[in-house]
This record gives C-alpha cells, sequence and structure tokens, in this order.
C-alpha cells in the first residue's frame, strides 16, 4: 500500500525521536562504569505499518538485553514476553550495582515518553482516517 507522503514521513520522524530518546538511556561511559560504547552505537529504531497498526522494532548488541531486563534474580521480565515490550516496561532506572546478577535498568522503556505515545497515537489515528477514506474502511 502506498501512504501518503505526510504519514510516510511523520513515521520516519517518529523512528528518529525514539531513537534519540533512547540513545540518551542507552547504558554508555560516564553512567555505567561497565560501560564502553558500542551497545549505544548499535541502537537502532525502525516503524512499520501493517494493515492500520504502526509497529516497532529495536534492534542492538545481543548483551542490550541483560543490561535492559537484568540477570539472575533481578530477572523478572522475561525477554519476549509481552511485559518485555517498550510500552510496557517500567520506567528507566538507570544503573544500579547488583550482587548476584544484573539489575534491570529498563533502557528501552517508553513510559515516560508521553510526547512520542502521543506522536504515535496521531499517526495512527490519520493513518485509520486516511484508510477510511481510501478503502472505505472502519
Amino acid at each position: 500500500m502506498n501512504l501518503p507522503q505526510s504519514i510516510t514521513k511523520r513515521i520516519n520522524e517518529l523512528g528518529a525521536l525514539t531513537k534519540l530518546y533512547l540513545s540518551g538511556k542507552v547504558p554508555q561511559p560516564g553512567q555505567n562504569p561497565y560501560a564502553r560504547g558500542p551497545l549505544k552505537k548499535s541502537l537502532g529504531v525502525s516503524y512499520f505499518i501493517k494493515d492500520d497498526t504502526i509497529g516497532f522494532k529495536f534492534s542492538y548488541l545481543d548483551y542490550g538485553v541483560y543490561t535492559n531486563l537484568g540477570t539472575g534474580p533481578y530477572n523478572l521480565i522475561k525477554y519476549g514476553s509481552e511485559k518485555s515490550s517498550p510500552f510496557n516496561l517500567p520506567p528507566f532506572r538507570g544503573y544500579k550495582k547488583g550482587k548476584g546478577g544484573i539489575q534491570p535498568q529498563y533502557w528501552t522503556s517508553m513510559a515516560e515518553a508521553g510526547l512520542l505515545k502521543k506522536f504515535r497515537e496521531d499517526i495512527k489515528n490519520d493513518l485509520r482516517s486516511y484508510l477510511k477514506k481510501t478503502l472505505g474502511k472502519k
């Protein structure tokens, strides 16, 4: 489906804003004593459209899941579960030393990203309106 350029542009803007937002939270030198920078450099964010839904995909180095969700006794949210979705995670915590595991930082959390959530919802509404007009969908 060919979408209007205005919707495609807004989806690309959402991806860029999301990456900028997350890049300030990803473990990095100066915020985490073990961070060296590759995880931040590997961060990728993309949004896609399927029907009238806007999906997203975050990519980063494999070990990022451990700093994001924690390990050992601190890992209370399993990777791939509905709770591990960035829009369902608890707010960002930052680095805290753990004993017997890595404490979760929830650096992919979008809990505090009210503006990004609204932007995403606005795009979804525009997309629904467009589909309704062009395809007669409700």
